[in-house]
């Protein structure tokens, strides 16, 4: 009998074009080989390109030179939620920020 684990590997196998002589991971070792990879990829962090147009929370815990902020005024939609998200996209610019917003008063 062929174990669901198997029929798994075997479709990660031919997706991914992995060589027979490849060896996945004991089922019971997955957890921790999952774990180790996130946390060295908290470690080396994601690379930003060199224009990155999105969310404060898409763009939480990068940094790039300048940031943009655009209709800065809709952070006052929501108040309660937006505060922490108009914080984090105060902070994303290391050299130069830039606030658009119709309104002199944001947040």
């Amino acid at each position: 009998m062929v174990s669901p684990i198997s029929g798994i590997y075997a479709k990660v196998r031919q997706k991914f074009h992995l060589s027979p002589l490849f060896k996945f991971p004991e089922p019971a070792l997955f957890p921790n080989a999952a774990v180790r990879i996130r946390e060295q990829s908290r470690m080396i962090g994601r690379r930003v390109p060199r224009r990155a147009v999105g969310s404060p929370l898409l763009l939480k815990g990068l940094e790039a030179d300048v940031a943009v902020i655009l209709d800065a005024e809709q952070f006052d939609s929501n108040r309660i939620r937006n505060t922490k998200n108009l914080y984090v996209a105060l902070t994303r610019g290391s050299r130069k920020l830039v606030v658009c917003s119709s309104s002199p008063l944001v947040g």
